[in-house]
Order: structure tokens, then C-alpha cells, then sequence
């Protein structure tokens, strides 16, 4: 599995704190073993930071998006979705926050700007066409700084 910058034999988010993790991904969803290893890696931070308040940030399109924020719902995150001005492809999840649509550039730059964690779930491990969301969303966490793992197909 993957550029993984996450010890999961250390506490990276210690009880008690505030956590924000976000997700960028592919439209056409997660394959079955990126679904799992997303499952276990939101599960440990859960456990990892028993008690603190645990915010799942999303871009609120079909696929990884919506798939993720299912998941993260389940285990009792807080979904905030980051929608798009452009309806095409979004999904209009039920999440807990909405922030306000703005481009899919910039509401993706805010998924990262909140986050201290994000996982990128690609379609595969090399960009297949210029101008995917999902690589330039990596490519501009990398910039920040901001913990990231990307779960391979």
C-alpha cells in the first residue's frame, strides 16, 4: 500500500484533541481493498483519539467523496462537505456541516488547508490525464506539508 507518511504504532492524534482529516479521490470510487484500508485507517485514528472531536473534510462529488463520507458517518465523525459550484458530479451527502460551493481548485485547497491528515484514494498510482482533481489535491498537500496517504488501487 503506498507513500504512507502515518505510524500506525504511534499516537498521532492523542486523546482529547482536535482532529481533522480530509479525503480526495477518484470519481469512479474505491475498489474493495482501498475501501478496507480506508476503514482500518480511519478506525485507528478513531481509536488513537478516543475522546476528541473527529471531523471527516470531503469535497461532496460521486465516488471516493461520498463513499468515504459513509464510512467516516459510520464511525461517528463529523462530515463536513466542501461542494463544488459546479453540480455535475456532486453527490449532495447528507453531512453534518456544508460549507459554502465554491471551485472544485479552491474547495479542494480548503480540504487541505484544514486538514492535518489527507487521504488520497487514486484511480491509480500514475496521473492519467492533466487537470485530475484528485492529483493536483496531492500534489498540493505535498506542498503544505500536510500528512498524507495515498491508498493504492
Amino acid at each position: 500500500m503506498l507513500e504512507i507518511n502515518y505510524n500506525r504504532n504511534m499516537s498521532a492524534y492523542p486523546p482529547g484533541s482536535v482532529v481533522h482529516i480530509g479525503i480526495t479521490g477518484t470519481r469512479s470510487g474505491m475498489t474493495p481493498d482501498q475501501r478496507q484500508d480506508l476503514i482500518d485507517f480511519l478506525f485507528d485514528i478513531k481509536d488513537d483519539a478516543e475522546g476528541s472531536e473527529i471531523f471527516f473534510h470531503h469535497g461532496d462529488c460521486l465516488g471516493v467523496d461520498v463513499e468515504a463520507a459513509d464510512i467516516a458517518e459510520e464511525l461517528g465523525y463529523l462530515v463536513i462537505a466542501h461542494p463544488p459550484t459546479n453540480d455535475k458530479n456532486r453527490a449532495f451527502h447528507d453531512s453534518d456541516v456544508i460549507a459554502t460551493p465554491k471551485s472544485y481548485e479552491e474547495r479542494n485547497h480548503d480540504i487541505v488547508n484544514v486538514s492535518q491528515e489527507v487521504f488520497g484514494v487514486p484511480h491509480s498510482l500514475e496521473e492519467q490525464m492533466t487537470g485530475s482533481g484528485t492529483w493536483h489535491t496531492i500534489r498540493y498537500a505535498r506542498e503544505q506539508s500536510v500528512k498524507l496517504t495515498i491508498i493504492e488501487p
